[in-house]
């Protein structure tokens, strides 16, 4: 093959913007009905990013299953979860444009019908998530959020008599906390168990697990109790095992590395004590942004659970009377949920850092693998994929940090010998998020032009246990933007890249961007910030419930108690600093950075003259959605760096 020679980044890529969301479809949200039937929702950017619920009949026929007009997605706590569950044929779930509940019969294809009233008695709108049927099919339990428009949102655990004519109000079962999650039943219907935690806590912080009585008859719970939640204890992740048996993921800060508390692992509660299940110096559990999905599944006497250890994801086969744990080792090192169906097969949501990501089964007696479907058509062969490598680099503090590094390639280019490509800092979301090496698209637009790629995960990042989580705990804004910085000090020691250094990232990795450009100045040419943060202040007044005191935490302190440290880490307040330009991408939907955020500081470079680009998308919250409008973002970002490197 013939290479043509031209400059790093100035290569043409090997996979356009429309060709990376042509046919594209995210699968979330897997679930497995009474019968052992397969189910996943799938979000399909070319539908204006309208969720589809999908099902795989034992003979492996997979066909849509939710009304022509629906959209199956819940705004419960804005980042949503699962919104539906089926039984005896039976779609139950949540539409997006009015949030309320339906009932959906497949066997006829009938009109859906709306199980929950448009609005609540109290006038606020209903949010409903994490749908469960009893067993005996006479009650949806659900997660249940009212949103006010005068005061704050109030969330519960609540329930519809599937018996009785719809709509109702639904029937509150849990009351009294700030927040919950997954509500689940034991097999024979007679127990109850979900998560609850308070602000000014997330629920990877400090969350408590409590279980009850189910009175099918009366539709109410009874001998409500907490199992197991202490302070600084994060729980999650509960199912009942067939015993009867309660299993959860648990971690708990305050202790070292090389101490398995510091690491979320298995346990379970039985007759009011709790039992070790794993002791791995590993993950088994992820923060709970979104609700109603599984990292592990218990088949009579062993579990299957989703582990991150060594750097990607492993299935374990766990022995519960032994304790003794066999790694499966798939091809994938991304899995994301898990789910028990028919014939002791496995359902998963598998992704890997040369291959589109895939719904896949697993075998449990024969141990092989099965693929049902795939997220997209690999538009180019996969020896042509840009992998990544895991870098470990020390920080100026006398610490470490992580992070994926990925290297330009395109079979088509080269650039000449002596010269380093063009550098792209991404900095993940949350800030308790991190770097996937799943393969991306848009990863591999950026390489096969010629730039180079670190994804770091400062400290504050998950998958690297508690105690370093906990390190972002009251420095956000100062410990991540360091470790974006020692990251690529440790590149340019190395002669890796070159001084044209450009750093994107969405929500708090948007935030990462504006504050680095304000902390380093001298070490970006260009950013990008996607529904970034430039005020906490304007952020702090106007999020959403679920972060609402997020920054107490990542803060240290709330904004009565102190406003100061609230403005000095704000980057709006820095923009004196301010040299490289910046592109900043807003949806006019977002609940959680809410466009006033974004247009402030548009605002401000506006009147400063500063060149940077705004852009606002109708439709769009918090993580576009549409096609056109991922596709638009992705062109002006490439844009914007080919007329700041390059003048083009």
């Amino acid at each position: 093959m013939t290479q043509e020679t031209r400059p790093y980044g100035l290569w043409d890529p090997i996979v356009t913007p429309e060709e990376i969301y042509l046919d594209t479809t995210f699968f979330f949200n897997t679930f497995a009905d009474e019968k052992g039937l397969y189910y996943w929702a799938e979000l399909r950017p070319q539908e204006n990013g309208r969720v589809v619920v999908v099902k795989c009949d034992r003979k492996g026929l997979i066909r849509d299953i939710s009304p022509l007009n629906s959209n199956v997605r819940t705004r419960l706590h804005e980042y949503g979860g699962r919104a539906f569950a089926v039984h005896n044929d039976v779609l139950y779930y949540s539409n997006f444009r009015d949030q309320r509940l339906y009932r959906h019969e497949l066997a006829n294809d009938a009109t859906p019908v709306p199980i929950t009233p448009k609005r609540c008695e109290d006038g606020s709108l209903g949010k409903y998530a994490a749908p469960t049927i009893s067993p005996d099919g006479a009650t949806l339990i659900f997660l249940f959020e009212k949103e006010f428009e005068d005061r704050e949102n109030e969330n519960y655990i609540a329930a519809i008599n599937l018996k009785k004519p719809f709509p109702q109000e639904p029937i509150i079962l849990v009351s009294g906390s700030d927040f919950y999650a997954n509500p689940v039943l034991s097999s024979d219907g007679k127990r109850i168990a979900w998560t609850q935690w308070n602000h000014p806590h997330m629920p990877w912080d400090q969350s408590e697990l409590w279980h009850a009585q189910f009175n099918s008859m009366k539709i109410s719970i009874e001998s409500a109790k907490k199992a197991v939640g202490e302070s600084n204890t994060s729980i999650g992740f509960h199912s009942f095992g067939p015993s009867g048996r309660l299993f959860f993921i648990m971690d708990q800060a305050g202790h070292e590395t090389d101490d398995p508390k510091n690491w979320w692992n298995i346990y379970s509660y039985k007759n009011g004590a709790v039992e070790v299940i794993t002791q791995e110096l590993a993950e088994f559990g992820v923060p709970m942004w979104s609700v109603g999905n599984n990292r592990y599944v218990v088949v009579r006497d062993a579990i299957f659970a989703i582990c991150h250890k060594g750097g990607g994801d492993q299935l374990a086969h766990i022995s519960l009377k032994s304790k003794e744990i066999s790694w499966i080792r798939l091809p994938y090192d991304s899995l994301w949920m898990i789910q028990k169906g028919h014939d002791d097969s496995l359902l998963l949501l598998a992704e890997g850092p040369d291959r589109p990501p895939a719904i896949i089964t697993f075998s449990i007696k024969t141990q092989e693998i099965h693929h049902l479907k795939e997220g997209y058509k690999m538009p180019f062969d996969s020896e042509y994929v840009s992998k990544p490598t895991t870098i470990e680099f020390p920080t100026q503090d006398g610490e470490h940090a992580y992070a994926l590094f990925y290297e330009p390639l395109n079979p088509n280019f080269r650039s000449s010998a002596d010269s380093n490509p063009p550098l792209l800092v991404k900095v993940h979301g949350g800030p308790t998020g991190s770097a996937s090496s799943s393969l991306s698209l848009v990863n591999q637009f950026w390489t096969s032009m010629g730039y180079a790629i670190i994804d770091v995960d400062h400290r504050g990042s998950t998958g690297y246990g508690r105690k370093y989580r906990d390190k972002i705990l009251g420095q956000w804004g100062i410990i991540d933007a360091m470790d974006v910085r020692d990251g690529i000090d440790y590149l340019l020691k190395h002669d890796k890249v070159s001084q044209k250094i450009a750093i994107r990232g969405g929500s708090a990795g948007g935030y990462a961007v504006q504050r680095c450009l304000t902390m380093f100045p001298d070490l970006f040419q260009a950013g990008a910030s996607y529904f970034g943060i430039g005020n906490l202040v304007t952020l702090a007044k106007l999020t959403h419930k679920f972060e609402s005191r997020y920054l107490d935490s990542l803060l240290g302190a709330s904004l009565e108690e102190d406003e100061g440290v609230y403005r000095e880490r704000s980057p709006i307040n820095h923009l004196e600093n301010l040299r490289a330009p910046m592109i900043l991408f807003q949806g006019l939907e977002d609940k959680v950075v809410t466009p006033e955020v974004s247009q402030e500081i548009a605002k401000l470079l506006d009147e400063r003259g500063i060149k940077h680009e705004y852009k606002e998308y109708e439709g769009e919250g918090h993580g576009f959605i549409r096609k056109e409008n991922n596709i638009d973002a992705l062109k002006r970002e490439s844009q914007f760096y080919r007329e700041v490197f390059f003048n083009i």
